[in-house]
């Protein structure tokens, strides 16, 4: 973000004054994948249904709006998400183990996204596509982004392609038979950036950021993916939940 605001430029698309960066890299630890930050103030409990909402397969707005009640305004028409990875994502899977399991070094383990020319809607997928890459028993995401919100919309991004990767990940356990370990996340945006109305949140985090002491408040703390395969399955259940994250 630091970046961005320092080095970025001015622009305004569908009206919305944003500063942006073009053609950003970034690289995560997906066993680390929760931001911590007390000024984002991240629904932790959003984060988590929205990943499972979307390894489920489903487009449909209800279970996700339970989260996150501003999510039907992205609706065209207040039942399901034109841009949901869901589908995407549960037509593709198979594929991509199917992939890895023939060939564990390819680079054909692609899930595409985007559409082919899109119809106009207010939900237009930011993702591309997700390549997934298996080297030394370690399983990488390369997630592809045509845009990105870089205070509001990556945390979430990270859990959700963390969350994509581990569930390849057991996939290809199941037809290996073999252990393997969590990557990490390289993360491509087309455009990464913060609309202006958030900057001044966003510079609030990075003063919290560069002012805190890393060894005692970590970025990303790890959490025992157990814990996170629990909730994942609870929230699937309709159980209610409610996963506090340091100090959110």
């Amino acid at each position: 973000m630091q970046s961005i605001i320092l080095d970025g430029h001015a622009t305004a698309p569908r009206g919305q004054e944003t500063v942006e960066g073009i053609g950003i890299q970034q690289t995560f630890d997906m066993n680390s994948p929760v931001l911590i930050c007390k000024d984002r103030k991240l629904n932790t409990n959003f984060m988590i249904a929205e990943a499972a909402w979307i390894l489920s397969g489903s487009n449909d707005i209800a279970f996700p709006a339970e989260y996150m009640r501003k999510y039907r305004d992205y609706s065209d028409n207040g039942v399901v998400m034109n841009g949901a990875y869901g589908p995407a994502y549960h037509r593709q899977r198979a594929y991509v183990v199917n992939t890895l399991v023939e060939d564990p070094t390819s680079r054909q383990a692609i899930i595409t996204i985007w559409d082919e020319r899109p119809e106009p809607s207010k939900d237009i997928p930011c993702t591309v596509s997700v390549q997934f890459i298996l080297r030394g028993y370690q399983l990488h995401c390369v997630a592809n982004m045509r845009s990105s919100d870089v205070f509001l919309g990556l945390p979430y991004d990270i859990f959700t392609f963390s969350m994509m990767a581990a569930d390849v990940l057991r996939g290809l356990e199941e037809r290996l038979d073999t252990h393997l370990d969590l990557g990490y996340l390289i993360w491509n945006a087309g455009s990464a950036h913060i609309y202006e109305r958030d900057l001044s949140k966003a510079m609030a985090c990075i003063d919290g950021f560069n002012a805190a002491k890393l060894d005692e408040a970590p970025l990303y703390p790890t959490q025992h993916s157990g814990s996170v395969e629990y909730h994942l399955k609870a929230i699937l259940a309709g159980e209610s939940v409610n996963w506090v994250v340091g100090d959110e």
